[in-house]
């Protein structure tokens, strides 16, 4: 008789063992970003190149994007419609932090918190490749938290200035557990039902090419359904193939995050002459706006990467058994009218 079934039935059985195994299912952890890691687990070198009056004062870094503004002088409008003069400034500043985690309501970007949203429901897993009677491969999934992260004021490392989007601190803008076309596929059709236009072969091969901009220079913007060398943008939902590693997985759901919220008029393009004194609202995720670096679980402290850029340069081994979920800061370009009053 094989005593593996009846020693499983025992410890199921035990409403002591089956408690701890929920609570360890269930564990929050703390990703401990509000803590010292706010500077030394930033890759300050990414906010490179920094530029006034269109003329580079800083490192290279890993370049402006090639979309960015090249204007040495400008002018705004003020609240009398009288045009203001003044000057450009440019640079990446850390902007948003999106973190991914399975246990739904858990906030490990606040230490570890956890808020009565789901009660628990619509756990996340890592994705599975189980082989059986009835079963088969099972698809990745993790819940999103977006934040404003304004980490440059919050540090005062600069003034308040027209420049900012309004934020001067920590918040949450966003979550993905009360949005329903994070967790239903065929919901998230409807709200994008351009994903039909890309679900073909010749869409999906031609990924190809971003992943190899991405990979030596700066993703392709107008090509906005791919992620490089992560994957496909659609479906935008949380669900991912399970056959690519976690540092990537994660990736590419913090990246659709990104593009669903631009999808749905909620965030701006901040680069380009037409952002300098005002940055649109955008459609579609401008990819080479914006870079990433990993925060928790092994911290990305010399450089962030491109989007679609592949994990094999800069995070493939950053992975720790029993710590699958993630924590990105979101760097964004922003090119910005600096005027005299």
């Amino acid at each position: 008789m094989n005593k593996l079934p009846l020693m499983a039935l025992l410890l199921c059985s035990s409403p002591i063992l089956a408690e701890e195994i929920n609570n360890r299912l269930g564990e929050c952890k703390d990703a401990k970003v509000l803590t010292g890691s706010m500077i030394a687990d930033t890759p300050w070198d990414a906010m490179y190149p920094i530029k006034l009056l269109g003329f580079q004062i800083s490192p290279t870094g890993s370049g402006a994007p090639s979309n960015s503004s090249s204007k040495t002088m400008c002018s705004c409008e003020d609240d009398l419609g009288i045009f203001v003069p003044g000057f450009t400034q440019s640079m990446y500043e850390p902007a948003r932090i999106i973190e991914l985690v399975r246990e739904p309501d858990c906030m490990m970007t606040l230490g570890g918190a956890k808020l009565s949203m789901t009660n628990g429901r619509q756990r996340g897993t890592i994705g599975s490749n189980e082989q059986g009677a009835g079963q088969g491969a099972k698809p990745a999934f993790w819940h999103y938290h977006y934040f404003a992260y304004p980490l440059l004021l919050m540090l005062e490392m600069l003034t308040p200035s027209r420049c900012g989007d309004g934020y001067m601190s920590m918040d949450l803008l966003y979550f993905s557990e009360l949005d329903p076309t994070w967790t239903d596929e065929e919901l998230g059709f409807f709200a994008n039902p351009e994903s039909a236009i890309f679900a073909n072969p010749i869409s999906i091969a031609s990924c190809v090419i971003d992943n190899a901009a991405a990979a030596v220079g700066e993703p392709i913007d107008s090509m906005f359904w791919c992620a490089g060398a992560w994957g496909q943008m659609y479906p935008t939902s949380g669900y991912v193939s399970n056959k690519s590693s976690i540092p990537t997985k994660t990736s590419l759901l913090a990246t659709r995050t990104v593009a669903a919220l631009h999808r749905r008029l909620l965030a701006r393009r901040t680069m380009g002459d037409d952002a300098l004194c005002s940055a649109p609202l955008f459609p579609t995720i401008p990819k080479s706006q914006y870079k990433m670096n990993m925060m928790y679980p092994v911290a990305e402290r010399q450089s962030a990467h491109r989007i679609g850029q592949t994990s094999m340069t800069w995070g493939e081994w950053r992975t720790i058994p029993s710590q699958e979920d993630a924590v990105y800061m979101l760097w964004r370009y922003n090119d910005c009218c600096l005027t005299f009053y």
